[in-house]
């Protein structure tokens, strides 16, 4: 899974995703009731860090973030869904969502074009990965005291 970790490579590729790749898109939709074809706008909306399937996915105009969510998979059992952060492909400001709340009141946020959606890991789970460092690190540690304390215990009996 993609976790954002450094501000500034987050920063950049942000502006790459939403500069470079195009946000606004044709598709043609047949209307069985007019017997036409007419052209519907499809546009690009990004998701990324802890949902089933990250990327790019093109949809209909105007859709919320749940729509989003659910066209990457919906969220993984390690993602915060009470610290989203949305970027507006628009201006690239940056909105923090509480998604749990938002859905407890009813309420929901629509989607521009080109807007990213990053869903960060849950604090206890980027710790527990973070703790099996600090764990490894404390163990390597106290060897090398171990066996430095042993040392100078065998030079000071040596010496006598």
């Amino acid at each position: 899974m993609f976790t954002v970790r450094r501000p500034l490579a987050t920063a950049l590729v942000l502006l790459l995703a939403v500069l470079v790749i195009p946000a606004k898109a044709q598709t043609v939709v047949t209307d069985p009731s007019a017997g036409t074809a007419a052209p519907a706008p499809v546009f690009k909306f990004y998701v990324w860090g802890q949902v089933q399937s990250p990327g790019a996915y093109r949809l209909g105009a105007n859709p919320d973030i749940v729509e989003l969510l659910s066209a990457g998979g919906g969220p993984t059992e390690k993602a915060d869904i009470s610290r989203i952060t949305l970027v507006r492909g628009i201006d690239q400001s940056r909105q923090t969502l509480n998604l749990r709340r938002l859905l407890s009141t009813g309420q929901t946020t629509t989607l521009s074009p080109g807007d990213v959606v990053v869903v960060p890991e849950l604090f206890w789970y980027r710790f527990r990965d973070e703790l099996t460092i600090i764990t490894s690190l404390a163990v390597f540690v106290n060897l090398y005291f171990s066996i430095a304390s042993r040392t100078s215990q065998t030079a000071k009996a040596n010496h006598r």
